[in-house]
């Protein structure tokens, strides 16, 4: 999910979450940058992948580990390693989903570009309406209008 700041990606992620409940979880940004291998310790990883639906990750910025998100969004088994455990693998039933606002740099091979789906997030929502040049906002004028129309009604 793409987009500038404040215009409700993360709400959508807290809805998801209390959606989902158990089966919803968050990850590090880190476990998806380059210099991640499946030799460390993923634990974020390893417990979420094969246990959850939805797997979120917030704020993904800079290089991309193509090869890590092909494999967690693949069909095929993927190895993780919890601490102080051996290494533990299958097919992950989580779906990856990531906000950010500037896309992550990649070489978008075409088996990544398969896999990845950005989705524009272009309204932006602020505390502050715009005021129009009468005063009031663009609601309150719309409610104005709205009021007057049907009071002529009754």
């Amino acid at each position: 999910m793409k987009g500038e700041t404040s215009n409700g990606k993360s709400k959508l992620f807290e809805i998801l979450a209390r959606v989902f409940g158990g089966y919803y979880h968050c990850i590090q940004s880190d476990n998806l940058k380059p210099g991640s291998s499946s030799a460390n310790p993923t634990p974020d990883l390893a417990s979420t992948l094969f246990n959850c639906r939805i797997v979120t990750t917030e704020e993904l910025e800079g290089k991309l580990n193509e090869n890590r998100v092909k494999q967690i969004t693949g069909n095929s088994c993927v190895t993780f390693r919890n601490m102080y455990e051996s290494s533990q693998g299958g097919i992950p039933t989580a779906k990856l989903f990531t906000t950010t606002n500037n896309l992550p740099d990649c070489r978008a091979t075409e088996a990544f570009q398969d896999r990845v789906v950005a989705i524009p997030f272009m309204s932006r929502f602020v505390n502050k309406p715009h005021r129009s040049k009468y005063g009031s906002t663009d609601m309150e004028r719309m409610n104005m209008w709205w009021n007057d129309r049907t009071l002529g009604v009754f």
